[in-house]
């Protein structure tokens, strides 16, 4: 339900039910539906401006599916973060540039990889196909042999030293 909130503009009310099942996935230890429940409160929160909430509701989504194996979990949660970078890109000038190039490079791997639901395919390739050619080029960051754990894995790495240092 949360997912269908998100989907329909009414990001308050996937708030409210992704808290609701992200505490009964808690209580149950389901990684599946912690995963769904994570990237759900990811995307309210990105949608509604709180992107330091957003970062820190996908990257536990991307830890969580990426060290249970859950590759479709995974790819959505990739695709979500690269949304959430896309954001970044518009309120930071200064790093605009660098998290666009970040953002077209992570849709291209969701875009790519088999284990993605087709949605999330289509809506990667709309935003790539938005990305001027020059854009594109220039943001071959990943090897195109690239697990989506190694993509997340160096994603983690990069968003540690820069957002999560202790």
């Amino acid at each position: 339900m949360a997912r269908i909130a998100n989907d329909q503009g009414d990001y308050a009310q996937a708030q409210q039910l992704a808290e609701e099942g992200l505490a009964l996935a808690r209580a149950l230890g389901s990684p599946v539906y912690l995963s769904h429940m994570l990237y759900c409160l990811g995307e309210a929160a990105y949608a509604q401006g709180k992107l330091g909430q957003a970062r820190l509701y996908l990257v536990e989504a991307l830890q969580l599916t990426a060290a249970t194996d859950l590759l479709a979990n995974l790819s959505i949660a990739l695709f979500h973060y690269a949304m959430l970078l896309v954001k970044e890109s518009e309120s930071d000038a200064a790093e605009s540039t660098e998290l666009h190039s970040q953002a077209i490079a992570v849709f291209g791997v969701v875009q790519q990889h088999p284990a993605t639901w087709q949605v999330y395919k289509a809506r990667a390739a709309a935003l790539l196909a938005q990305a001027p050619a020059t854009a594109l080029a220039a943001t071959q960051i990943y090897p195109e042999t690239a697990t989506l754990s190694e993509v997340v894995t160096e994603i983690l790495r990069a968003a540690g030293a820069k957002y999560f240092t202790f």
